[in-house]
């Protein structure tokens, strides 16, 4: 009994210790990857992965209520008029 208790006690402290904060990875290469590109990433690399896509995007903020709505529209065809978002929307 007195076994599983510190190993119980054992697992719950190292669950609550957390390492050091690390600075923040310095500034690499911006590389565009293309169809069919293999990304390979080292075990112990830091590095940002951001995925992008083109889209109409409208922003509706309303400063006396405190919101704002965004509504996107993400371009996936080859008609990039033919948007859901309606273009009566946007003011001058």
């Amino acid at each position: 009994m007195t076994v599983w208790v510190a190993a119980a006690l054992l697992f719950s402290a190292v669950q609550l210790s957390s390492p050091a904060p690390q600075p923040p990875p310095p500034p690499g290469n911006r590389i565009v990857a293309q169809d069919g590109d293999t990304v390979v990433v080292d075990h112990h690399a830091r590095v940002r992965i951001v995925r992008s896509t083109q889209a109409n995007v409208r922003a509706v903020f309303n400063a006396a209520e405190h919101w704002v709505m965004v509504l996107a529209d993400s371009l996936r065809t080859a008609d990039l008029t033919a948007a859901w978002i309606p273009r009566a929307a946007t003011t001058a």
